[in-house]
């Protein structure tokens, strides 16, 4: 307990690339326009309102299935990358799609269980097209990323 208490407070003073977050989950964020991210709310819940700019993001797992939901309070669609974090620790890139404006929500979904997702490299656009992309990024680390 008292290691989770350091990484938040740790988190909420040094800028961050991205977040881990785990099914059953859900936080409030604010992407930076230098990339970093500000976590508002380490544990939010789906009554607390969006601030301008901020983001909330949920991981839920259903049967065998796991859903993404991403709700962006900003006029601008946001982009991001997601990278799976497999039980044993290992890593690997996934595609997702460009979340809407506005306080739509936006939602991933995978046809299995996800033991953690980092979520990372947010930046907004003024594009206004809704496109899904493949992963950047393959195997790697999850440096950089609160958990």
């Amino acid at each position: 307990m008292l290691i989770a208490l350091a990484l938040l407070l740790q988190a909420a003073a040094h800028p961050l690339t991205g977040v881990a977050i785990k099914p059953g989950d859900a936080m409030i964020i604010r992407p930076e326009s230098d990339g970093t991210v500000t976590i508002i709310v380490p544990k939010a819940d789906e009554a607390r309102k969006l601030g301008p700019g901020e983001v909330r993001v949920s991981l839920k797992t259903v049967d065998t299935q796991t859903m993404l939901e991403v709700e962006n309070n900003d006029s601008r669609l946001l982009d991001y990358e997601a990278i799976i974090v497999a039980p044993d620790g290992s890593t690997r890139g996934t595609s997702v799609c460009r979340v809407m404006a506005d306080g739509k929500p936006s939602f991933e979904s995978w046809p299995y269980k996800i033991n953690e997702l980092a979520l990372l490299n947010f930046r907004r656009t003024t594009e206004t097209e809704i496109v899904c992309r493949q992963p950047s990024r393959g195997v790697g680390s999850m440096s950089d990323v609160s958990k």
